[in-house]
Parts: C-alpha cells; sequence; structure tokens
C-alpha cells in the first residue's frame, strides 16, 4: 500500500485513536469515525489488518512514509530472551514495551555489586540512524535530571548488534492513579502527590527539558510511597535549534499518547513546557474524578475541534459516581463540593486550549495546588474579595474581616470571662464591642482593594496588609484607641510573614498612641506588648522579649486573671522565648504550669493545649531528654493532624520538633521522612524565602550529615545560610552558627581549606552577636582546635586553649549533642599531650555518637581509633 503525507495527515489521528481502543469496540468507533468517508474506512482497515499491534500506540509522523511502512510491515521477532546480556547486565524478563523498544528488568552481570534496573534497549527495525541519534540524545537528557522525584539513569551504551541502551533505576510499584484509588485516598493526600509530580516537572523544564508524554503510567509511586517520575524518552531539549535537514513533522516531534496529548502535540504545532502543563491539567483532572477530560481530537478531518472540558465538580456524575467518591472517602455530593472552587479553577486552567492562557510554569500550578491546601488564596484565578478575604481568614489564624469573635478573643477575650469576672462586666462588654468594631474596619479595609485588571491573581498579603494600614492611619485619625488596635493587629501579621522592619514600625506606633490614650490597665495593650514579644524572639532580641512579655502577663493577670487564655497565651509566649533563649528549664516549668491552670477538658483536646504539649516536647528535646519529648510530641502531632490536618503552622512545628527529638535518639529515617514532610509543608504555607522555610531546611541538612548524604546536605546547608542571611542580618545566631554548619560539613567531606575560612568566619560574627559567648560556639572552636593543631597554625594555641576553657566552662548539667564535635576537641588534647583530658572528652562523645549515629559513621570510628590509640 502507498500512502501519501497528505493521506496520512488524514489517516493518522484515527488510526491512533483506533489502536488505543480495545477490538472489541473498534467496529463501532470505525463507524463513527469514517461516517460519510468511505475511503479512509478501506484505508485504515486495511493498516488495522496489517498491523500485529493491539492496543499500543504506534509512534509515527505526519510527514513521513517510512512510519505508514512500518505499520505495513510485520515487526521482527525480538532476539532478546530472558538471560540475554546486555552490555554489563543480565535480562531477566520483560517489564514493558512501547513503540521504540522493549523495557527489561536486568540485574549487573560482571559481579561488582547486586542491582536490579530498568534497561531500554531499541528495537530492531528502529535502530535507524535518526532513532539511534535520538536515543543517545535521550541518555544524555536524563543524565542531566537529579531529582529524587526522576527515576535516575544509572548507565548505557551500545549491544553488540548495534542498538543503543539505557539503564535506569527501577522503580517498583504502581501507577499515582492506581495508587491513589487502591488506598482511597482523599483528595488532599491526591493533591500533594500531584504536587510533587508539578516540583519535579519544573526541575525538569529549569534544566531545559520538556517530558512530553506526561501519564499516569508514568509517574509511579515507589514502594517507600515515593513519586518517581519515568521515561523522558520523547523529551527534547529546549532552545535546541532544529536540524534544518530535518522536515519540522519529523518522527522524533510526533511521538506521544494520543489521550494526555495538548492541543498543539495532537496538530503537530511546537511543543511547549505549555504542553506538559496541559498533560499535568489531564491527570490531576484524573486524580480528582477517576477519568480523563473529554477528548478534543476529531480524527476524521484535519482539524481539530476544541471541545468544552466539564468541570471537575460537573463530571464525577457522568461516570460512575458511588466507585469514584467511595475511594476518594466521600459521599457524591460532598466530593462535588470538595471539588467546587480552586479546584475547578486550578484544572479547567491547566487545561485550556490556548498555550499562553494556562498556568505559565510547573511551579506555579504546584503553588496554588499548595495554597489551597494551606487555605490561602489561589494566584491564578479567584479574584473577587470575598474569596480572597475568606482564604486570608482561614491562612491566619489570629483573622480578619469577618472573623469578629476570633479578634475578639484576641483583643483581650474578655467576652469568654464575663461569669467569672463579673466586676468588670462593663469593661468587658466595652472590649468585646471594641473588638466587633475593629474586626468590622478591617473587613472594609480589605473590600476596599480593588486591584487592576493587569494585577489579578498577583495580590498578595503583604500588599492587602499594607493598604490596610495605609486606610487606617486615614480613617482612624480621629480614633486613636481604633487606630492603635488595627495597626497592632496588622503588625502581628507582617510577623508571620516575616516583615520584622513593618512590624516593628506598625507596633511602635500602636503601643505609642495606646500608652498615650489607653488605661494603664487596657487589654489593647498587653495584646500588642504580647504581639512585639513575640517579634523580639522571632528576631533574637531574647532580653527585650522577656521583658515585654513579662509586663504583658502582669497586665493580663490584672485584667483577668492567671488562668484566662489571654493570660495563658502570654505565658506560653514567654516560655517559647525562654526555650529559644537556650534556658529549657525554665521554658519546661512555666510551660508545666500552664497546662496545670488549663481546666482538664482544655488540657486533654484544645488547639492551644496541643501547642503547649508541642513547646513542652520542644523544651524536653533542648534539655537533651529525647525519650520524654517523644512521648509527648508524637500524640500531639497525632491529634494536630486530625484537628488541623497536615498543611498547617501547628502540625508544621510538632513535626519538626518530634523529627529532632528521633534524630537525637538514632532514629535517622524517621527523621528524615519528618523534616521532608516537613519542608513540604513549610513551602507551601510560607514560601520559599520564608524564615520557617529556612529553619525546615537546616534541619533536614542536619540529619543528612548524620545519615552521610554529605553532597545534599551540604546544598541545603548553603541554601540555609543564604536565607538566613537575607531574613535575619549578618550577625544573627542562626547566621553565625549557619556558617559553622557548613564548615562543618566541608570538614566532614575533606575539604579542610574551605571548613577553617568558613569556621573563622562563623566564629567572629558570634562574637559580634554574644561577646559573653554562647553555648553553641563551643562547636565552633572544638572543630577549629582540630584544624589549626593539625597543621600548625601560628594561632593554633590560642584557638585550643579557647576551645579547653569554654568546655571547662560548661555546666556541668548541660547537655552535649552531635553537634558539638567533641571528638575534635580530644584529639587536638591528645596531641597537644594532654592525655587525660582527651581520653575523658573520647569517652564522653562515644557515649554520644553511640546513641545518636549509625555504627559506621566517620564519628563514631574516629572516636572508637582516638581511644585505641591511648590504649584503651
Amino acid at each position: 500500500m502507498s500512502v501519501t503525507p497528505e493521506q496520512w495527515r488524514r489517516i493518522e489521528p484515527a488510526l491512533e485513536q483506533l489502536l488505543e481502543t480495545p477490538s472489541g469496540r473498534r467496529s463501532e468507533l470505525l463507524d463513527q469515525l469514517c461516517e460519510g468517508d468511505p475511503g479512509l474506512r478501506a484505508e485504515l482497515v486495511s493498516l488495522l489488518s496489517a498491523s500485529k499491534h493491539s492496543g499500543g500506540f504506534l509512534e509515527t509522523s505526519a510527514s513521513s512514509l517510512a512510519a505508514a511502512n512500518l505499520i505495513e510491515n510485520q515487526e521482527p521477532e525480538p532476539s532478546e530472551q530472558p538471560g540475554t546480556t546486555i552490555g554489563r547486565y543480565r535480562l531477566l524478563h520483560e517489564i514493558g514495551r512501547g513503540g521504540m523498544g522493549a523495557v527489561w528488568l536486568a540485574e549487573r552481570s560482571d559481579g561488582q555489586y547486586d542491582q536490579q534496573v530498568a534497561l531500554k534497549l531499541v528495537k530492531r527495525g528502529m535502530d535507524s540512524d535518526e532513532i539511534n541519534a535520538r536515543f543517545l540524545r535521550e541518555r544524555q537528557i536524563l543524565a542531566r535530571l537529579e531529582h529524587p522525584n526522576i527515576a535516575r539513569l544509572l548507565d548505557g551504551g551500545v549491544s553488540e548488534d548495534g542498538r543503543p541502551y539505557f539503564v535506569m533505576e527501577h522503580v517498583a510499584g504502581q501507577p499515582v492513579t492506581e495508587y491513589a484509588d487502591a488506598r482511597q485516598l482523599p483528595v488532599e493526600e491526591r493533591l500533594r502527590l500531584f504536587a510533587i509530580v508539578c516540583r519535579a516537572i519544573g526541575y525538569a523544564h529549569r534544566n531545559l527539558v520538556v517530558h512530553r508524554d506526561i501519564k499516569p503510567s508514568n509517574v509511579m509511586v515507589a514502594e517507600d510511597a515515593s513519586i518517581k517520575l519515568l521515561d523522558f524518552g520523547i523529551a527534547r531539549l529546549l532552545g535546541a535549534e532544529p536540524d534544518p535537514a530535518r522536515p519540522s513533522t519529523a518522527r522524533t516531534e510526533r511521538l506521544l499518547t494520543p489521550e494526555y496529548a495538548s492541543p498543539e502535540q495532537l496538530a503537530g504545532r511546537r511543543v511547549t513546557t505549555a504542553s506538559d502543563i496541559y498533560q499535568l491539567g489531564i491527570l490531576l483532572y484524573e486524580l480528582l474524578t477517576g477519568q480523563r477530560p473529554a477528548d478534543r481530537r476529531r480524527p476524521s478531518s484535519a482539524v481539530l475541534h476544541p471541545v468544552t472540558v466539564p468541570r471537575p465538580d460537573g463530571a464525577v456524575v457522568t461516570v460512575d459516581p458511588g466507585t469514584v467518591s467511595a475511594r476518594r472517602g466521600l459521599t457524591l455530593e460532598r466530593l462535588r463540593r470538595r471539588l467546587r472552587g480552586d479546584l475547578d479553577i486550578i484544572a479547567l486552567r491547566a487545561l485550556r486550549e490556548e498555550p499562553e492562557s494556562r498556568y505559565p510554569s510547573a511551579e506555579d500550578l504546584a503553588e496554588d495546588v499548595e495554597r489551597h491546601l494551606a487555605h490561602r488564596p489561589i494566584r491564578f484565578g479567584g479574584d473577587r474579595f470575598s474569596y480572597r478575604a475568606g482564604k486570608f481568614v482561614r491562612r491566619h489564624r489570629l483573622g480578619v474581616a469577618v472573623a469578629a469573635g476570633f479578634l475578639a478573643l484576641t483583643l483581650g477575650g474578655v467576652g469568654f470571662d464575663l461569669v467569672r469576672v463579673r466586676r468588670q462586666r462593663d469593661l468587658a462588654r466595652h472590649e468585646a464591642d471594641k473588638a466587633v468594631e475593629v474586626a468590622q474596619l478591617m473587613a472594609r479595609f480589605l473590600q476596599g482593594w480593588n486591584p487592576d485588571a493587569s494585577d489579578r491573581g498577583e495580590v498578595s498579603a503583604r500588599m492587602l496588609l499594607h493598604d490596610a494600614g495605609l486606610r487606617a492611619e486615614r480613617e482612624l485619625a480621629g480614633r486613636p484607641e481604633m487606630l492603635a488596635a488595627t495597626l497592632s493587629i496588622l503588625g502581628d501579621f507582617h510577623t508571620t510573614l516575616g516583615e520584622w522592619r513593618t512590624a516593628d514600625s506598625l507596633l511602635a506606633r500602636a503601643l505609642s498612641i495606646q500608652e498615650r490614650v489607653a488605661e494603664p490597665s487596657s487589654s489593647d495593650l498587653a495584646a500588642s506588648l504580647t504581639r512585639r514579644g513575640r517579634l523580639y524572639r522571632d528576631t533574637g532580641r531574647f532580653p527585650e522579649a522577656a521583658a515585654v512579655l513579662g509586663h504583658a502577663i502582669a497586665l493580663d493577670r490584672k485584667l483577668f486573671g492567671s488562668r484566662h487564655p489571654e493570660t495563658l497565651r502570654a505565658r506560653r509566649e514567654l516560655a517559647t522565648t525562654y526555650r529559644v533563649w537556650k534556658r529549657p528549664a525554665e521554658s519546661e516549668a512555666l510551660l508545666r504550669a500552664v497546662l496545670a491552670d488549663l481546666d482538664e477538658a482544655s488540657r486533654n483536646s484544645s488547639p492551644f493545649a496541643l501547642e503547649v504539649a508541642s513547646e513542652l516536647g520542644n523544651a524536653l528535646l533542648a534539655e537533651a531528654r529525647n525519650d520524654e519529648a517523644i512521648e509527648v510530641l508524637r500524640p500531639a502531632l497525632e491529634r494536630q493532624r486530625a484537628i488541623f490536618g497536615e498543611v498547617h503552622t501547628a502540625t508544621l512545628s510538632t513535626m519538626r520538633s518530634l523529627g529532632s527529638a528521633l534524630r537525637d535518639r538514632g532514629e535517622l529515617a524517621e527523621a528524615e521522612r519528618l523534616y521532608r514532610e516537613a519542608l513540604r509543608i513549610a513551602r507551601a504555607l510560607y514560601g520559599n524565602d520564608h524564615a520557617e522555610t529556612s529553619g525546615a531546611i537546616f534541619v533536614l541538612a542536619l540529619v543528612l550529615e548524620r545519615t552521610g548524604n554529605l553532597a545534599e546536605a551540604e546544598s541545603l546547608a548553603r541554601r540555609s545560610l543564604e536565607l538566613t542571611r537575607r531574613i535575619y542580618g549578618p550577625d544573627h545566631y542562626y547566621v553565625w552558627y549557619g556558617y559553622g554548619h557548613v564548615g562543618a560539613i566541608r570538614l566532614d567531606r575533606g575539604d579542610s581549606v574551605e571548613a577553617e575560612r568558613l569556621l573563622r568566619e562563623g566564629l567572629a560574627r558570634s562574637r559580634r552577636a554574644a561577646p559573653n559567648g554562647d553555648p553553641d560556639q563551643g562547636d565552633l572552636l572544638n572543630r577549629l582546635a582540630y584544624l589549626l593543631v593539625r597543621r600548625g597554625a601560628p594561632d593554633a594555641d590560642a584557638i585550643y586553649r579557647e576551645a579547653v576553657a569554654f568546655d571547662d566552662a560548661r555546666a556541668p548539667d548541660q547537655p552535649d549533642f552531635v553537634t558539638d564535635g567533641i571528638h575534635f576537641l580530644a584529639w587536638a588534647e591528645q596531641r597537644r599531650g594532654d592525655l587525660a583530658a582527651a581520653e575523658h572528652d573520647y569517652r564522653r562523645a562515644l557515649r554520644i555518637y553511640e546513641r545518636q549515629l549509625p555504627p559506621a559513621h566517620p564519628y563514631r570510628v574516629a572516636t572508637e581509633q582516638g581511644l585505641a590509640a591511648l590504649g584503651h
């Protein structure tokens, strides 16, 4: 049979759809596709009868007559059998087959190491110069992609008969849709999996790679529940100049899976990252509704007619509704309500016909999904104020706008205590009325935001708050009491956002007004003092924070008594300040007193009690009482997940604390899992450049250092240092400690020159920030003493003596940590001839390391060797 290019452009779309249809349904589909066109029907029947394919997609080209010939000619039988050796690999059994070739489960045959891999080999008849070049390029592309959610390229070569192959990590698991359905995952969990996929695709795009074939079978969930993105086999490098000798519609430009292809792919137009966005939209639609969106192809003609995609909340009623909703743990009506709104908007934007109208990037799509999970306004849709205000209220626990009752509690909460505080009934009524009015004012200020059309979808919380502050100053100039209360709330929001300079300015202005016009015992004044204390703590000004919070507690006690919610909250803030200030015993005592003052019902179940319990776990952790900390933190995290969900500030804090307790008990795998989850949540809640995100990155780097994953640990530690330097300024504790942390990793990696430079920089900054010393300066001194004594530096003696004196000055009950690097000091003592001190510190180090580090960790090995050298 001879087929011209013009004929093939009509035949190909219909043939693709028929080949993807089970044989029993092809006749009916053939009637639909070829109605009124008997010539098209005859050609399709001829091609189908000649083809051996029964359902797999035939990868062909609109402009290549060779493609039609491949359909017509019989495919040679593969010569590979189980046991065949390809390069250094022995084939075990076939695990997949596509248009280009087969994928085999294989193992190393050279005895170097035991490893099962996936080996992809071009099939006979497809090993033309063009295919070989493309296949080799695919190996080059994959080698550039190093991401935890992208299957890694391990090896590659050419078989004895000249066919290229490459070897990838074998991923045993299920396609993401099957995995989600089999476990009846709720919508939230499906969205979290989807966001991970988007982030992996975004990483590929940043490396100039388009996947072009995103579908469930290429998005696997491995046995450890991790996502792995497979098969960049039809990816092309962005920006690569096309070969002028090749037609623009060559085979390599049209390799696709029709059901998951973008409109521009089906039409043979240029493929960009927007095509991957479209395919992600299909995947999201299927995860949410159990079906793909309506087919946009009309194979009976060369023209592709757009079809309106039904909203996800409406699509679920067109399939088996009982099955779909049950697999998501909901009734049909609840599922429809869950999909209505944000998820309709997100999915339909990704699926827009015009590439330029979709999400600008995969990261933008991931961010909107994560913002939805965090109850934040999505960036690309939902522009009405009522939508944004509602999301803003859910995002921030203090609340604005319509949360009048919650604001009443924030501003004094006296309405909740009227029965017990009868003597202050009038004051309570006044405060409650004022709180409601402030709430109404906040709603009006925020409703005044009416962005220009060009800004729609880009309105941030900072912009909303800034505008509200300006309006408050203008409209409340004659009502100082109301102005101060409003500015105080806005200042607290800026603290949450990490906008500390603005927060300080607003709170200072509020306090100045309140101290001038309010009664000395005003609840507004106490609330503003508490907020300023929190700001001081977050910026490392611990003495000022403790003083301001102490003043707030005194005012609250005078107004409401010791057991009122506002007094308890201020006391909890002070306890947190003590813990961050390295005074954990005082923190623990205060937290236990707060728990004791809660009534029994609140102590066992209230969100506030869970936050206090989480903070108590932190205090116990700071005292190195890890077992006790875990006993407190595990149930607290379980309850917070049940009440708040995963993506919540309280859950995030407890998750990180539990990870740290497990880390310091030596349970590194679980700690790493929690830390990775915490980092994902921090990014969803705060974005990539917030202090909380920096903290989550830092603790993940710590645990990776202990597991021996030093490359990733260093990358994360440097990222955390960069963020903290930008957020906190040059001499903050987190900054100088960050220098020490990166220096410690460089030392572990054998780079003593760079390690010394970083450790010296950290020590210099710490001396400026803490001239009277800080417990964590010992970490810097111990490692520096080791490095300088080892190379005989001119200042080795001075640093050595300072390290010894610092260690001798430690309080007897001060806990030791792995990060103190005690064995480095012991080595320096041994080299300097102080053998008794060396033995003491080696043994002290070994007690810590045996409890917290794996047996083969270099610190343990070095400590054991040091003791052996001393004859012990």
